[in-house]
Formats: structure tokens, C-alpha cells, sequence
């Protein structure tokens, strides 16, 4: 058959293609909710910029000399250079800022290790309202937050909860001591169900209005975060008087 052979050809790479697709799809449904949500993070993801610019997450490296992020570190440093630039770039996902406000997440380098705060914005709130209650954007970045931190199991953390002044609930007793704290409960629970172990978290805790930030009145709504502690073994044995 000169000339009219090859369109089984194409007819076979379709069925292919279907097959694949189809036992895709088969695999995806038999798999929990957490596998599920995501591999749709993964592909359809709101957050994320699709834009061809670049984002860095904003670095604060005033406490540790960093002299180049997975490449070498400083002697002082408590944090294997690689394992932190692997965990940088895994959280750049997060760094997708909204017209007219601050970047959304902030990585400070310390002696204890790698804090990372992450703030309310008024344009893309982490909670709703002024209650515990994560927005969906919230527990997107929260179990994004969740992938490097459960890739290193030795890795311990903490979490604590900050509100700025001015808070006012009502429900009696209820204080921003409260909401912080139940901020902070509800970000552990989320990391958990995305992987991070309960052995890793090491202090759960809310601050009120007690921490602002440097720089900030006690009212600015910039104190209206939460912060994640990761201290790697170099980091745990310093505080504790155990490295070598």
C-alpha cells in the first residue's frame, strides 16, 4: 500500500496516548486526599506566578554570614549550605507577592536556624477574619511550607503566632494570647497532614502582641504572622550543648 500506510500509525500513537492518560487518571482516584490535592497544586495552582519574571524570597542574614547559598557557608553557620539552598528553593513557590503590599513570606538566617515568617496580608489573608480559620491560600502555603520540612526528617521545628494590638474579640476571655495560639495549633495540624512528623515539632506557641517586630509599632499590621522555626541537628546540638 505505496503512499497510504502510515495512518495505523498515527491511529496506534492515539490509543497510546488514551491508555496513558486513562491509567493515569485510574491511579490519581485510588490515591488519599492529601496525594490528590497535591498533584493539583502541581499543575493548576492559583498562587503560583506564571509570568516570565522571577521572584527571590527576601533574605535577612544580618546574624549568620552566608558567603554563598549552596555553594559554602560560614564556620559559624548552624546549617549545611545545601540542605538550605534545597529548602530556599523549595519555597519559592511561596514568594508571589500582591500588588501593593510586602512580600508574603520572609526568611531570616539565624544561630538557631532558619526562621521563616510568614504574614497575614490584608490582599491574601492566611486566616479569616479574626479567627483561627485558614483561608484556602492559607493552607496553601502552609502545606507547601510542609514538603521541605518533611523531606528532612532530623529537621525540628517551631511555630509561634504573633498579632498585632488592637485585637477585639467577642468571645469573653478571648485575647489575641488566644488567637495567637490557636493559629499556631492549626498551622501544626496542617503541616502534619502533609507529612511533617509529630516527633519534628517541638514547641507550638502564641505570643499575642508581645513580639513585634523590629522596626514596627505594636499596631501595624505587618505583627500579624506566624513563625516557623527550622533547626537542623548542628543547630539542636549547639542549643543544647551537645556538638562535638
Amino acid at each position: 500500500m505505496a503512499g497510504g500506510g502510515g495512518a495505523w500509525k498515527v491511529a496506534y500513537a492515539d490509543f497510546v496516548t488514551a491508555m496513558m492518560a486513562l491509567f493515569l487518571v485510574l491511579w490519581l482516584v485510588s490515591q488519599d486526599t492529601s496525594v490528590r490535592e497535591a498533584v493539583e497544586r502541581a499543575f493548576r495552582s492559583q498562587f503560583v506566578s506564571t509570568g516570565t519574571g522571577t521572584s527571590t524570597l527576601k533574605l535577612e542574614t544580618n546574624t549568620v554570614t552566608i558567603d554563598s547559598i549552596g555553594q559554602s557557608k560560614n564556620s559559624d553557620s548552624p546549617f549545611e549550605a545545601t540542605v538550605m539552598s534545597r529548602m530556599i528553593d523549595q519555597l519559592q513557590a511561596l514568594n508571589t507577592p500582591t500588588e501593593g503590599e510586602s512580600q508574603p513570606v520572609k526568611l531570616n538566617i539565624t544561630p538557631e536556624g532558619l526562621e521563616i515568617e510568614v504574614f497575614d496580608r490584608a490582599k491574601r489573608p492566611l486566616f479569616v477574619g479574626n479567627t483561627e480559620k485558614l483561608t484556602i491560600y492559607g493552607r496553601w502555603v502552609f502545606s507547601t511550607l510542609a514538603w521541605p520540612i518533611a523531606e528532612n526528617r532530623d529537621a525540628h521545628i517551631e511555630i509561634a503566632g504573633h498579632t498585632p494590638t488592637g485585637y477585639a474579640s467577642n468571645r469573653p476571655q478571648y485575647t489575641s494570647w488566644e488567637l495567637s495560639a490557636d493559629r499556631s495549633k492549626m498551622v501544626r495540624r496542617v503541616l502534619e497532614k502533609y507529612g511533617v512528623k509529630d516527633s519534628q515539632i517541638s514547641r507550638v506557641t502564641g505570643y499575642g502582641d508581645s513580639q513585634p517586630l523590629l522596626g514596627t509599632k505594636p499596631s501595624d499590621d505587618e505583627n500579624r504572622r506566624v513563625a516557623v522555626l527550622i533547626r537542623l541537628p548542628s543547630a539542636l546540638d549547639a542549643a543544647t550543648g551537645n556538638s562535638p
